[in-house]
């Protein structure tokens, strides 16, 4: 069966707005996940927000954004750690 979050989770952002638009989505439909109990695709979700972060840390990224994404990674797998 296709996971109705098929299109974030196979998205492939380019630039740093891109990225952080797709993880502030992740992040949404994660919580949403959270509240419905569907542990399944709120792992996912969480998941690929800490693979899109994992790229701004260790990407060319400036110091600003390298920061909020080390912030961002705790939480998500934080959140994650639910499952």
């Amino acid at each position: 069966m296709m996971s109705p979050h098929a299109s974030v989770l196979s998205a492939t952002p380019e630039s740093a707005e891109q990225k952080r638009a797709l993880v502030d989505e992740l992040k949404r439909r994660g919580r949403t996940c959270v509240g419905s109990k569907d542990y399944l695709n709120g792992e996912a979700l969480y998941g690929k927000g800490i693979e899109v972060l994992s790229t701004v840390l260790n990407g060319d990224d400036d110091a600003v954004a390298k920061a909020d994404a080390k912030k961002d990674i705790a939480i998500l797998y934080s959140n994650r750690s639910l499952w």
